[in-house]
């Protein structure tokens, strides 16, 4: 999963990243890896556990009001953490959002297309409070039709327990200004690594590393 999303020039965004494993797989052929979560344990934990890798960034912040300029990242990967989001189609929308017009979205997450996996899905919407709800495969790939991405693939593994799905910005063809920009520490509005750096807005706050 983290392949498909991952070129060797490209700034990539991993959408709750809690403790970090797929931004730390990314790193080594990546550009730049920025994972945001909202718990700060987990991001606290991704930091510690990403302890001397150069290329690697973790912020607080929310998936559904990402702290970014529009075009930001060339990738964006959310992998096992869609399942926790109250307002899927907000968040699908601002990934899109952050993307640039030549970049990549790629969600993966557990799916309620077995019926072991909707029974699953109702008990721990009872008894997990961060559980909102598993969707079905191709309810993801909506997500992201609905978003304005276009050529939407669908993977599922697992014997169909798990799907990935894959998109691009419809409006690929047509160029944005600016180069991509990268966040590397609080407090500056515009920062730069390997002089390009991401623009971001707002309030976010950032765990270092090392």
């Amino acid at each position: 999963m983290v392949r498909s999303a991952r070129r060797r020039d490209d700034l990539l965004l991993d959408v709750g990243c809690g403790t970090g494993a797929a931004s730390r797989a990314a790193s080594a052929a990546t550009r730049l890896v920025v994972g945001v979560d909202l718990s700060a344990e987990m991001i606290r934990r991704a930091a510690e556990l990403a302890s001397g890798v150069e290329n690697v960034r973790f912020l607080i912040a929310d998936s559904e009001q990402l702290p970014f300029e529009d075009g930001a990242f060339t990738a964006v990967l959310c992998s096992n953490s869609f399942h926790h989001y109250p307002d899927p189609s907000r968040a699908v929308r601002e990934m899109v959002r952050v993307l640039a017009s030549d970049g990549r979205l790629v969600i993966g997450d557990a799916c309620a297309d077995l019926p072991t996996a909707r029974i699953a899905d109702a008990v721990l919407r009872r008894i997990e409070p961060g559980h909102v709800r598993l969707y079905r495969s191709s309810e993801l790939g909506s997500f992201l039709e609905r978003a304005g991405l276009c050529r939407v693939m669908l993977r599922k593994l697992s014997g169909g327990g798990f799907a990935i799905v894959r998109g691009i910005p419809a409006w690929t063809a047509s160029a944005r200004a600016g180069p991509a920009r990268c966040p590397t520490h609080v407090g500056s509005r515009v920062c730069a690594l390997s002089r390009k750096g991401v623009n971001y807005r707002g309030r976010m706050r950032e765990v270092q590393h090392g």
